[in-house]
């Protein structure tokens, strides 16, 4: 199928609100902390106990950002430092229990408020969206860099996490 330029230019705009949606999500959800918090929380329980960097490569952001989100959730109890099995001399992030309740409780207000901006749209709708954002995610991830302006670096592809995304992606399917 040949798509049009305005059909891409719809895509670009329609992409250009995923910050305003995220920010919504992150408010159905009941997480206070910065517009990440419920993402670091879901990464330090599916990669954790974690380095900071480890995260911040996971969520593609600057080691600082992922280190001031994590120092929040950690003054609220969200997560701990846990001693590193293999160097004393640093420490591991992990979800506490209460940063478990937080984020278990966050993903069901999460998919309450989903189902409910859904309700009338068609199951093929609902995962032909699914489908579509983790597809143009993962092939966003492949694209070569030459589009970049020169004075901007290329991304680092180890630091891509479409492919995770979409073995969670297609094991939520079965």
């Amino acid at each position: 199928m040949q798509q049009t330029d305005h059909d891409i230019d719809a895509l670009a705009q329609a992409l250009y609100n995923l910050s305003a949606l995220r920010r919504d999500l992150q408010r159905f959800a009941g997480i206070e902390h910065a517009v990440g918090g419920l993402m670091v929380l879901a990464v330090v329980h599916r990669i954790g106990p974690v380095r900071i960097s480890d995260v911040a490569s996971d969520m593609q952001v600057n080691l600082s950002v992922a280190s001031r989100q994590i120092q929040a959730l950690e003054d609220d109890g969200y997560v701990d430092r846990v001693p590193d099995p293999n160097d004393g001399r640093s420490s591991l992030i992990a979800i506490s229990a209460a940063g478990l309740t937080k984020l278990e409780r966050a993903h069901q207000r999460l998919v309450g408020a989903i189902a409910t901006a859904v309700d009338d749209w068609e199951r093929s709708e609902i995962t032909g969206l699914a489908d579509g954002i983790v597809r143009l995610r993962a092939a966003l991830g492949t694209c070569v860099d030459h589009h970049l302006p020169a004075d901007r670096p290329a991304a680092d592809p180890t630091l891509t996490s479409a492919a995770a995304a979409d073995a969670r992606h297609e094991e939520h399917l079965r």
